[in-house]
């Protein structure tokens, strides 16, 4: 079985952290990578844009040594610049893992509710609003997570097995 980089994009408030962290259970040794919780362990983070390289840069060296491992790396995070998404790609090619993107996509409704749901510290509860998501690419796996859980979380194993 091919080890795997899942990188599960999307705005903030779709579900990302909460499929990652259901998609980890699941899979034996899986690393859940949250590099928004690797910046927030950083000294100063929120008042400290550095704060955000230090922490992708981080973020990537932990998921290569596990990719290496033999084991999955899931990524909830969004990113909308496509040259993260080729380094993405290549680190996992070079940890001999399959890099595979999944757009989690929601009603705008649902977006919201959740935003607003969300408590405590998180980066993108700093600006006050939710930002626009990413287009997705060619390779790019879509799943609407607009229902339940158990549903979004069915929907995303068979993104994974196509």
């Amino acid at each position: 079985m091919t080890t795997l980089l899942v990188h599960l994009n999307g705005a903030p408030a779709v579900g990302k952290s909460t499929l990652a962290r259901a998609l980890v259970e699941e899979r034996r040794m899986a690393l859940l990578l949250d590099i928004d919780v690797l910046r927030m362990s950083l000294g100063q983070w929120a008042t400290n844009d550095e704060s955000k390289g230090v922490a992708r840069r981080l973020g990537l060296e932990l998921a290569a040594a596990h990719l290496r491992g033999g084991h999955d790396v899931v990524l909830p995070q969004l990113v909308v610049e496509p040259t993260v998404v080729t380094q993405l790609d290549e680190l996992a090619t070079e940890a001999g893992a399959r890099y595979v993107e999944v757009l989690l996509v929601a009603d705008d409704a649902v977006i919201a509710q959740r935003f607003a749901q969300r408590t405590g510290p998180h980066p993108a509860a700093l600006t006050g609003r939710v930002p626009y998501a990413p287009a997705p690419r060619p390779t790019t796996a879509v799943v609407d997570v607009s229902g339940a859980l158990d549903e979004s979380l069915s929907a995303l194993r068979a993104a994974l097995d196509g």
